[in-house]
């Protein structure tokens, strides 16, 4: 059944003897929710844009969707192309290659899934957290700390969270 709007889903899966929990936000790619769907976009950790292998409409809005990932996140977020749908392989429009070819040119990585089938729907997730632990781990956490000189607050500190 497709999203309408935005579905909210809390995940908890194991990786690498850690317990993760993850919040999907599944926002949905339809042109009429991207005003909203934005907003949901800051604060992530990673963002996993999927197309439809049958629909090569779906594959092309993958630019655009890409293009909005890099306008409302953060520069270390993490990213993954899926190709969704594999169970429909005698309808495919785009092929494996092609999804290939665009992960290259956006410098992600890519795999193909059919969530009818559950096939390589736990992989991506796992992928997904696997990429993130790296980048957290990579990146120093920020705590607040009152700066007197100026009345601000300055970010400071090291360490990681996920």
């Amino acid at each position: 059944m497709p999203t309408i709007g935005v579905d909210f889903k809390i995940r908890t899966i194991d990786s690498d003897d850690k317990v993760c929990k993850l919040q999907i936000w599944d926002t949905a790619g339809q042109e009429r929710f991207k005003t909203i769907t934005s907003s949901y976009y800051k604060g992530a950790h990673g963002i996993i844009v999927t197309y439809d292998i049958t629909d090569r409409d779906s594959f092309n809005a993958v630019h655009t969707w890409m293009s909005e990932v890099e306008k409302y996140t953060q520069d270390n977020i993490t990213r993954i192309l899926v190709g969704n749908k594999t169970d429909l392989e005698s309808k495919r429009a785009v092929s494996f290659e092609e999804g290939q070819e665009m992960a290259n040119h956006y410098c992600v990585r890519f795999l193909e899934t059919s969530a009818k089938e559950c096939k390589n729907v736990d992989q991506a997730f796992q992928l997904m957290t696997r990429e993130i632990k790296s980048n957290v781990a990579q990146t120093p956490q920020r705590r607040a700390t009152d700066d007197p000189q100026r009345g601000a607050t300055k970010l400071t500190g090291k360490g990681t969270a996920l």
